[in-house]
């Protein structure tokens, strides 16, 4: 289960460039094989529409890929387009490099804008065809080509050599936008548009309107032998396919040789691909043929009614026979392919398809199974959204399911949530085995249509041998599905119709020479039964390869566990797999950002940082700017990004979910404008964290409970991993590596719930050049502070040569409070490349010097206090720092721990047996059930909200002194109201109430400037005299001195609902927050604007 953000953008193109290099020469192991596919925007004409489509090197479909049996390959594929991007190797078994396989969200997660990813695997055991094709959302659509498997060298074919191979590959062509297709049906819940046309190697033909031009010409000489490598990548349709006059002779499927046989026409189902032998007439006919695809189709479903085809030409033998004879005026031969519906075809096709069996290609069937499985597989519905009409059956949404759960896409990738043993709120391994609820699977349809949702998976001890029958269901009609199961082939032991009998079924399944595939077709109204050995660990995709019913939920997936020898094992991923979705947007892009939520929780996302000029309705406070997004609903947040460019961050904005739920934003200088510094050789996100082995969302339900201290986390993280100072986390380790005499921009983030973190790299000097997303006047540092909520990019120059040495980065917290804290260090490795190219060979790495880095003590203020200070905004005439000179309101805002009373007969845990609590100028903030600037906004607040916040202290003390006796804070829903265009002076003064702490302050919907800070009491009378109002640095997050103060300016210029609280989580929970109202100004373009139709509702 999970959230998945989905970022909305143009349709966009994969560019393939690809060059082979051979490194190994012993050709019984194979060689290694480089691609390169550059992901890119290009524009296609097809029936006379033109449109941005995918594709690749500027080819349509994409170009082939061509290796041999044993053959490594290495296909880096980089993405500059905003979509993310995934690419799924289509039939490669995959063995022990599940992290290649492809599939968004289950073995990684994507591929981002400007990010690239190595897909590493060899090919054990298929010679064939397979193809390559884009998995995410319909992308697929565009997104495709060959695969071609030759034997190894000096193995022949078990069939005579062929004149000439030709790959031909079925493709679907909408004039719309696919991606646009497939999210209007799942906004309705009705079915989507068809496609405008079928395509043979991506031309539609002569048959359609405006097509004659863009025809597939297959030409051939007489007497000849070819061998036709046949794809169905379309995204719906099973397709019929016949050449007119000629015989075929199927040799493999699904890269596994076939008894071979002959017929005129043959099925292909989306997912699989069929090798056939053409023999050409044995002199020029004097004729051309057609050769045509039209759809099988059993479902109820509208569909795309129509035939593509392409043209057979033969060669004359003789030089002048073209001359006497036009092309254009010799007969034309048509195939008859079968009815539309013609399943007692698509039946006997498959039952000829059987393998070779011999003793160089033996079926190793199965014959003992150690786990049955019997999944039914087909459509049902789910219930409409409130206040939502559906176009699914009875108002309802369509849907699809495997023994009825409809499968909830995670947002973390499987694999990962498997191999890190992170599985909690990603996966549950609870998938049924067979049916929950048995009926009459093709009989009379049940009443409930209805569908459960979860990610569920079922979980495979290495090698077993598993049998599963796949059941169609009649619930919506009968309809065939062709199943495609990613990471092994199968044997298809049996089909048959009607509802498989386990009595009977079985002592007629084939366990000699049954066909061996990766993808089968469940008949309509009927089963099909299927063996395979559970022998390559990983997690494994299966769903159906419609891909309108893949999209509703009909998919699942395995986990074969790790065997006991070495080579029984996972290998462990490899450093650039893609990491947690990064947003990546230019200064000036409008971002729409689609949240869909899958789990349980209530969610809500907050841009952390964005200003949302006039869009607070984006800003994603859970009860403050909008409610939250409910399970099964989903939300699209809308923002541009103005004024603004380095780094932010996005995280989940109600209660602990943060913890886990966070990832970076980063934000480019408009095009054509530069850094106000030297271009970086390269850009490396860096986020800080904390892992918590319990639930977080326990962790905080506890402490509030109880009144207490939370439990603190288990480790800190850096991109997500502890590293190898922990226990058990060696191989859990983040490492850059770098090249000796580049620099590099580190774009580090401070998610980490509750614990400011010094940062330092050994023996490397970082130079400061943006915080929040503001440039500032650079200086150097050995080590940076960084609280929570904050953002700071730094320049790494490494050393001129390779030194011959590696280095830890690490980080760990600085402590001002008296509370406890996870008093551990977070290691990542700095290693540097080597030029010389048998460095390595001579000096492991292992080896190698490891130096670390000093970090300042604990509690070291002093330390923090000089950093800060050197902080300065940029203030250059294209960056300037417009500080407000004038200020109309001043607000003196006291932050700090306090108590709140413990319930009547509840024993609390707090001081004196009280429940800890936080305040700002003495309130505790009470959290609303209706979102504010909702109530805000349609004049709803009665109840709601109070516009009565203090501006100061209402019982003035000695704020840093002794404490006084009473430590109770008040509660309350208070506002301060601002008219429009406000400038505003805010001090805030920590308190010893319960002792001097550091407050990171977090300001929603402003950036501010920090004029001044100091320790002890504010004094207004002095202090101001002290503050900079010429370069103040210019921030989102600021802390507020462990026993001092903070004064910060603003213009209050962005009309709307502000939150303002502490960004160390447990003091918000504890109420250390309040919110800002900024009212409209004069101007249409000074006033917020309206809610969204899809705003949630509370």
């Amino acid at each position: 289960m999970g959230v998945s953000l989905l970022s909305s953008s143009p349709a966009f193109l994969v560019f393939f460039a690809f060059s082979t290099f051979c490194l190994l020469a012993d050709p019984a192991l194979g060689i290694t094989r480089h691609y390169k596919f550059d992901v890119k925007l290009h524009n296609v004409t097809r029936l006379c529409h033109t449109k941005s489509i995918v594709s690749v090197n500027g080819q349509f479909p994409g170009p082939r890929i061509v290796a041999r049996e044993g053959d490594q390959l290495l296909i880096k594929v980089v993405n500059h387009v905003p979509n993310n991007i995934s690419i799924h190797w289509h039939g490669i078994r995959q063995l022990r490099s599940g992290w290649a396989d492809g599939p968004a969200y289950v073995t990684q997660c994507p591929i981002q804008t400007g990010q690239s990813y190595v897909y590493n695997f060899t090919i054990i055991g298929q010679r064939g065809t397979l193809f390559w094709h884009a998995h995410i959302s319909w992308l697929r659509a565009t997104l495709y080509g060959p695969i071609v498997i030759l034997p190894k060298r000096g193995v022949p074919y078990p069939f005579a050599k062929p004149y000439k191979e030709v790959p031909i590959i079925f493709g679907e062509w909408f004039n719309a936008d696919p991606e646009a297709v497939i999210s209007q049906a799942l906004q309705t819940g009705g079915g989507p548009n068809v496609s405008d046309a079928y395509t043979i190697n991506g031309l539609p033909g002569p048959l359609y309107n405006c097509s004659a031009k863009d025809t597939f010409k297959l030409k051939v000489k007489p007497g000849k032998t070819y061998l036709l490598r046949l794809i169905n990548a379309a995204l719906n349709d099973e397709l019929f396919f016949s050449i007119a006059n000629h015989t075929l002779t199927v040799v493999d499927v699904d890269a596994i040789y076939v008894k071979p046989f002959e017929t005129e026409t043959l099925l292909i189902t989306p997912g699989q691909t069929t090798n056939v032998i053409l023999k050409t007439k044995p002199k020029y006919p004097n004729a051309t043929f057609l050769m045509t695809a039209r759809p099988y189709v059993t479902g109820q479903g509208t569909f795309d009614n129509s035939t593509v085809a392409g043209i057979l030409e033969y060669e004359s033998l003789r030089s002048n026979l073209h001359s006497r004879i036009s092309l254009e005026k010799l007969p034309l031969f048509k195939p008859i392919l079968p009815a539309l519906n013609d399943t007692s075809f698509a039946t006997n096709f498959a039952g000829k398809l059987r393998s070779l069996g011999s003793a160089q290609y033996p079926a190793n069937v199965p014959q003992k199974v150690d786990k049955h499985f019997f999944f039914t597989v087909g459509l049902g519905t789910s219930p409409c959204q409130h206040n939502q009409t559906c176009q699914g059956p009875n108002g309802t949404k369509f849907a699809a399911s495997v023994n009825n759960v409809s499968f909830a896409m995670p947002t973390t990738a499987l694999l990962q949530a498997h191999f890190f043993g992170q599985s909690n709120g990603v996966y549950t391994p609870d998938f049924p085995s067979s049916s929950i609820i048995p009926f009459n699977y093709t009989g009379t349809p049940p009443n409930n249509t209805m569908v459960s949702n979860g990610t569920k998976v079922v979980v495979l001890p290495f090698n077993t041998s598993v049998e599963l029958v796949m059941q169609d269901t009649s619930i919506l009609g009968a309809e065939s599905h062709p199943l495609h199961l990613h990471g092994f082939n199968f044997f298809v032991v049996g089909q048959g119709f009607g509802n498989f009998d386990p009595n009977k079924d079985p002592a007629k399944f084939n366990l000699i020479d049954p066909v061996e595939r990766n993808t089968v077709g469940v008949p309509s109204g009927g089963w099909v039964a299927i063996r395979f050995l559970a022998d390559n660990p990983g997690v494994w995709f299966m769903h159906c390869h419609l891909e309108v019913h893949t999209s509703w939920g009909l998919k699942m997936a395995w986990i074969v566990l790790d065997g006991e020898l070495p080579n029984q094992k996972l290998m462990t991923p490899p450093a650039d797999l893609p990491k947690w979705p990064r947003i990546v947007a230019r200064e000036g892009d409008q971002l729409l950002i689609k949240v869909v939520n899958h789990v349980p929780n209530n969610i809500s996302i907050h841009w952390h940082g964005i200003r949302q000029l006039r869009s607070g309705w984006a800003d994603g406070p859970a009860y403050v700017t909008q409610c939250p997004i409910q399970t099964g609903q989903s939300y699209v947040y809308n923002f541009t990004i103005v004024g603004q460019r380095g780094t932010l961050f996005w995280h989940a904005h109600i209660s602990w979910l943060r913890a886990t739920l966070y990832g970076p934003i980063v934000i480019l200088p408009k095009r054509g404008v530069p850094y106000p510094f030297a271009k970086p050789y390269k850009e490396v996100p860096i986020i800080f964290g904390e892992w918590f082995n319990a639930d977080p969302e326990a962790v905080i339900s506890q402490a509030v409970q109880t009144g207490g201290g939370p439990n603190v986390s288990d480790a800190y993280t850096i991109n997500g991993l502890p590293g190898p100072l922990y226990n058990c986390s060696a191989k859990d380790t983040f490492k850059l590596k770098v090249k000796p005499g580049k620099t590099y921009l580190l774009r580090l983030i401070n998610a980490a719930l509750n614990d400011e973190l010094f940062f330092s790299i050994a023996n490397h000097t970082l130079t400061v050049v943006d915080v929040d997303a503001i440039y500032v006047k650079p200086f150097e540092t050995e080590t940076l502070l960084i609280t929570p909520g904050q953002t700071t990019n730094v320049i790494l120059k490494t050393k001129p040569k390779y030194p011959n040495a590696t280095f830890l980065m690490t980080a760990r917290p600085y402590v001002t409070g008296q509370g406890t804290f996870d008093n551990s260090t977070v290691a990542g490795i700095l290693e540097y490349e080597s030029l010389p190219s048998n460095l390595h060979s001579s000096i492991s790495l292992e080896k190698l010097p490891l130096f670390k880095p000093i970090l300042p003590a604990l509690n070291d203020t002093s330390f923090a206090t000089n950093f800060a200070s050197k902080l300065r905004s940029l203030g250059s005439a294209r960056y300037p720092a417009n500080v407000p000179q004038k200020v109309d309101k001043h607000f003196f805002f006291t932050v700090g721990l306090g108590t709140s009373t413990c319930q009547h007969n509840q024993t609390c845990q707090g001081p004196n047996g009280t429940k800890f609590a936080a305040s700002v100028n003495n309130v505790s903030f009470a959290m609303p059930t209706t979102a504010l600037l909702q109530a805000h906004f349609f004049g709803q607040s009665n109840g709601v909200y109070t516009p009565d916040f203090p501006s100061s202290p209402i019982i003035p003390f000695n704020y840093t002194g002794t404490p006084p006796n009473n430590t109770m804070v008040s509660n309350g829903t208070k506002l301060v109201v601002l008219p429009f265009n406000t400038s505003v002076e805010l001090v805030m003064q920590d308190t010893s109430i319960l002792g001097a702490e550091s407050h990171p302050l977090h300001l929603h919907g402003f950036n501010f400037f920090v004029v001044g800070q100091g320790f002890g009491n504010f004094d207004p009378n002095k202090d101001p005299a002290k503050f900079n109002l010429i370069d103040p640095v210019e921030r989102n997050t600021v802390g507020v001195p462990s026993g001092g103060w903070v004064a910060i300016r603003f213009l209050a210029d962005n009309p709307g609902v502000w939150f303002m609280h502490c960004h160390l989580e447990v003091h918000t929970s504890w109420g250390l927050k309040m919110a800002w109202l900024v009212l409209d100004g004069q101007l249409p373009n000074q006033k917020l604007l309206p809610p969204p139709a899809d705003l949630p509702k509370c």
